[in-house]
């Protein structure tokens, strides 16, 4: 049996499951956080070439780490969840290996970008604004499309295939991960 979904139309809450529309907001709000460290990146790179140093620092010791742990979630634990409730879509498997390597190249960019951001929190490295700011920009673009496309897809198709304990469950995996973030990156991130 072919299941077809519903990802162009305004997403409703398949039954009468209160619960699945909440859990699905509470996904959406760990995206946003990924959307957070993006605007906090351009905030850094609009005040090049006098950068904010501590802002600088943050993000150079925790953009990397803070993308994979957001990354190890949905890898471990979203994934999954929705390829058990549709074994036979290999659509959807394929869209999921595309953002799983969507993933690995957003942490060697942020890996990188990292390394840049704190030689210049530093000053161990010359300062070159254009190149980090290329990388920068070429980093934010990639995680706003990216989550722009969770949102335009995987969440949608969440909503009407995951159950309330399963999306329960996927919510208490985002709180271990902020516990374990503990502190915000700076006072713009949290």
């Amino acid at each position: 049996m072919v299941r077809r979904f519903r990802t162009r139309e305004k997403w409703k809450p398949r039954g009468s499951e209160e619960g699945r529309a909440g859990g699905v907001g509470r996904l959406a709000l760990h995206d946003g956080r990924q959307t957070t460290l993006c605007e906090a990146l351009e905030t850094l790179i609009d005040g090049f070439p006098q950068p904010d140093e501590a802002l600088c620092a943050a993000l150079g010791e925790r953009l990397a780490p803070h993308l994979r742990r957001y990354h190890r979630v949905e890898e471990t634990f979203f994934f999954p969840a929705l390829e058990r409730r549709l074994p036979a879509s290999a659509a959807l498997r394929a869209s999921l290996r595309r953002l799983e390597g969507e993933h690995r190249e957003d942490h060697d960019a942020a890996s990188e970008l990292s390394s840049e951001l704190l030689s210049l929190s530093e000053r161990r490295t010359r300062e070159d604004f254009e190149s980090i700011a290329y990388h920068a920009r070429a980093l934010f673009r990639n995680v706003r499309r990216h989550v722009a496309g969770e949102a335009d897809f995987i969440l949608p198709l969440a909503g009407q295939v995951l159950n309330r304990d399963e999306m329960a469950f996927i919510e208490r995996a985002y709180e271990r991960l902020e516990r374990e973030a503990a502190s915000p990156i700076h006072p713009l991130i949290r």
